[in-house]
């Protein structure tokens, strides 16, 4: 695993994004994003754009089992207008602490470890941990083929 720092630009397409899961049937950690998908064909007639991505924003600071306060999100073609409870929004390119792997998500621990690690190392405040899944559940039921970026956005250095 690699952790790196860079300026991450593939969020300024739209996105529609949903707060704890609210259109969609589960409210835990590390589900795709295909219910919200479904949800937002259905409810706007929004498209999605080959090879888009999706992931999911994690609104509080430490690891929960339970009661997560998640935002799921995926990438649109265009803007359109949402129904609530979904926004679509555009993400502005910004500077994220990041490390990809590859497989289920069992790794989490380390690879936020690692990550904490090196944010404690470089003395940066970061936002709110967001994942992207580049290769899913929904695209591939077999975890080893999973792939996906674990980030943290810089407030400061």
């Amino acid at each position: 695993m690699v952790v790196t720092f860079h300026t991450e630009a593939e969020r300024r397409n739209p996105c529609v994004a949903c707060r704890r899961h609210e259109c969609c049937e589960q409210a835990a950690p590390n589900t795709s994003a295909a219910p919200l998908a479904d949800h937002t064909h259905t409810q706007s007639g929004a498209s999605f754009p080959a090879g888009g991505i999706s992931g999911a924003t994690f609104h509080y600071p430490d690891y929960k089992e339970t009661d997560v306060d998640v935002e799921v999100w995926i990438q649109v073609a265009e803007s359109f207008v949402p129904v609530p409870p979904l926004e679509c929004r555009r993400q502005p390119a910004r500077e994220i602490v990041t490390a990809t792997f590859t497989g289920d998500y069992s790794q989490m621990p380390s690879i936020t470890g690692a990550l904490g690690a090196y944010i404690a190392e470089h003395q940066l405040k970061t936002g709110p941990m967001f994942n992207i899944y580049r290769v899913s559940p929904a695209q591939n039921p077999d975890p080893s083929s999973w792939i996906t970026d674990v980030c943290f956005p810089v407030l400061s250095r």
